[in-house]
């Protein structure tokens, strides 16, 4: 018979004799001392352990108690949780980084995906390794509480180890122990976790590699170029009047402007205006006619611009350019009785006696009493069906109050229209304006003003939103217009300066003022032709919305101010998407990317799990110092170190303990617990 030792007592070993149950070699022949078959000893053993119990070996004594609270044996599980805490910030700070940005390209190939299964491994296997020592752990804690089955041990090991073990001790036990077999469950579930939170979307992300440039107006000065229309030279051969004169531009400076509000002579006054009329930048009266002829179904064209990708973006920015206002004053126009075409030939019969014959229904377009188009109306009769001019107004004009803080006013355009449609008049027999005739009569107002523009291009097609216009410049007219919008704006250039000079001003409004074939004109028919008229105030008679189309004209006029300096560099060979620098905008290029989203709240089981990890062992080392148990964790020689005598014979004698159901179910039978006799140990019975 063996003698029976606490734990560490392994001096003056005495050979066991092995019990008549044990029928293979195996099992129980040659038992460790502290092993649970010391509970089948002889009592006679006892007084035998007891003498050696007391006995120390080289003079010291292996009696050993637990201590109160011994945080450093549980270092490896606290520096587990701790890099499974780093992991994880590390993790949400990777994400938050990429978040709605362009997927990472890394070197070797490595993808975020790659990265997020890494961390999500680390994580898992980090806080496993405190969970696991943890659920091993309260199984001792439950010896030292109450007397429990010996198969328990058995039953927390296995929870120790994986996922069926953690579902039998769920049905085994209430314990505090089933959170760590909760948590040990839950841990399976943190890869796909891990892998929900990035989730990618196919978008357009800024190319760095790429650069958007569109075209901005700071000054407008291209009169002076001899590519667009200036004098090289200084003198130019122009065609006035059907005979070629020789004029030579004059210098708008202070003296000169100076010369204008005293007084010259029409004569000089109207070559001025002919030497800056010829001087018109050939691009802009381009851009100005082809604004008329534009179709209102046709979109508009689009700035001189410069996308690679097809999309793109610029922030809001400021430009030079024109702006109008259109007024319906269709009050001011009335039908009246035309007196001058209503009256038949005069005809003499033979008794001398002179017959006329009034004819009825003839009307014409006549300015009211309070109307301001008396210039526009003075002329027209009965077969004026369309009346157009352009002109500069004067300051004292009534519908100019509106625009005393407008500097720069380029020109008025007026017209009345009849709308009726009129079949007889388009074949030439003779058509009349009579009292069921309806008509349009507007009033536009063309200007200077800073243009707040936010531009895009997507998918190739351009897109413009346009803020209210800022219209008032800082310098008066002798020299130059001076604009400086308020620095504190959201544009990108809101502290620069734009610049109008007073011959190209001059030169622009003298194309609305001088140009009889521009808007300028009547629209009419007579009893032996059709409706004939000046080019374009035919064309807008046609039109079904003349108003558009002077809105159209103040679009393609901005348009051209901002492409001029870069028209001029394509002429000088450059390529024709070339943009002057001067006239430079940068915006962002966009292309198709993999842009990656973060889904937040699927990070919340991680954190739970890495919240509850910290909580299950702070509480499993707290109890274990509470019940004086060492941190033995899932360690098999706590069986062979602490285990005491009982009383009780293993199984019936005759079954063989030689697999782990045969000794489960001896364990099953049989009473484990944990007493304090000087020194902790594991009793069973």
């Amino acid at each position: 018979m063996a003698s029976q030792r606490s734990s560490y007592e392994l001096d003056n070993y005495i050979p066991l004799t092995p019990p008549p149950y044990a029928e293979h070699t195996d099992s129980l022949i040659r038992p460790a001392q502290g092993s649970i078959s010391e509970s089948a000893f002889e009592d006679s053993t006892t007084a035998t352990q007891s003498a050696n119990s007391a006995k120390p070996v080289g003079g010291k004594s292996h009696h050993r108690k637990v201590k109160a609270l011994r945080a450093e044996r549980w270092l490896w599980e606290i520096l587990s949780l701790l890099t499974a805490c780093a992991s994880l910030i590390g993790f949400m700070f990777l994400l938050k980084n990429y978040d709605n940005q362009a997927s990472p390209q890394w070197p070797h190939g490595l993808s975020l995906n790659t990265v997020v299964s890494v961390m999500s491994t680390v994580f898992r296997i980090n806080i496993l390794v405190p969970v696991a020592a943890g659920i091993s752990q309260m199984g001792w804690i439950c010896l030292a509480r109450r007397e429990r089955r010996l198969d328990d041990i058995a039953c927390f090991d296995a929870a120790s180890r994986g996922p069926w073990g953690c579902l039998r001790l769920l049905g085994r036990t209430k314990h505090v122990a089933s959170l760590g077999a909760w948590l040990s469950l839950a841990c399976l579930a943190l890869g796909p976790f891990f892998q929900q939170a990035v989730s990618y979307d196919q978008q357009s992300a800024t190319d760095t590699a790429k650069t958007a440039t569109t075209t901005v107006a700071y000054i407008y000065n291209g009169a002076r170029d001899s590519t667009k229309g200036g004098f090289p030279n200084g003198g130019v051969t122009i065609m006035i009047g059907g005979g070629p004169s020789k004029s030579t531009p004059k210098s708008l400076d202070a003296t000169d402007a100076k010369s204008k509000r005293g007084g010259i002579s029409d004569e000089d006054d109207k070559d001025d205006k002919f030497t800056k009329y010829s001087r018109m930048p050939h691009n802009l009266r381009a851009a100005m006619f082809n604004a008329i002829f534009t179709s209102n179904l046709m979109s508009l064209p689009d700035p001189l611009y410069s996308c690679p990708t097809g999309n793109c973006t610029w922030d809001p920015f400021l430009t030079l350019g024109v702006s109008t206002i259109c007024f319906n004053v269709a009050s001011e126009v009335s039908l009246m009785y035309d007196y001058r075409v209503a009256y038949s030939p005069v005809v003499t019969i033979p008794d001398g006696t002179i017959s006329t014959t009034l004819l009825p229904d003839y009307y014409k377009m006549s300015p009211s009493n309070v109307s301001s188009l008396g210039v526009l109306l003075n002329d027209t009769n009965s077969q004026t069906f369309m009346k157009l001019r352009s002109f500069t107004p004067t300051a004292n004009s009534s519908y100019m109050v509106s625009f005393a803080k407008t500097s720069g006013i380029l020109a008025v355009v007026e017209w009345a229209k009849v709308l009726g449609r009129f079949a007889n008049a388009v074949q030439g027999i003779g058509a009349h304006v009579t009292p069921n005739t309806t008509f349009e009569a507007q009033r536009c107002v063309f200007y200077l003003a800073i243009h707040e523009l936010e531009e895009k291009v997507v998918d190739g097609t351009y897109q413009c939103n346009q803020t209210a216009p800022f219209t008032e410049a800082t310098s008066d007219r002798t020299l130059s217009l001076v604009y400086k919008p308020d620095p504190h704006g959201n544009a990108t250039n809101q502290d620069r300066n734009f610049t109008m000079s007073q011959e190209s001003f001059d030169i622009i409004s003298s194309q609305f003022t001088m140009d009889p074939n521009f808007l300028q004109g009547n629209v009419e028919v007579s009893n032996s032709s059709s409706l004939n008229g000046p080019t374009t105030a035919f064309t807008l008679f046609q039109a079904d919305n003349v108003t558009k189309a002077m809105y159209n004209l103040a679009d393609y006029m901005t348009k051209s101010f901002r492409a001029n300096d870069s028209l001029l560099l394509q002429a000088q060979g450059h390529g024709p998407t070339s943009i002057a620098e001067s006239q430079m905008m940068v915006g962002k290029a966009l292309s198709p990317q993999q842009v990656v989203r973060v889904r937040w709240a699927w990070l919340a089981l991680p954190v739970i799990v890495l919240f509850l990890a910290a909580v299950f062992l702070g509480v499993v080392i707290l109890t274990s110092a509470a019940h004086n148990v060492g941190a033995w964790k899932d360690s098999p020689l706590t069986l062979f170190f602490h285990v005491a005598p009982g009383k009780y014979n293993i199984g019936d004698g005759t079954s063989a303990l030689d697999t782990t159901d045969a000794m489960r179910k001896a364990a099953s039978t049989m009473r484990a617990r944990i007493e304090q006799r000087g020194r902790t140990s594991i009793e069973v019975d």
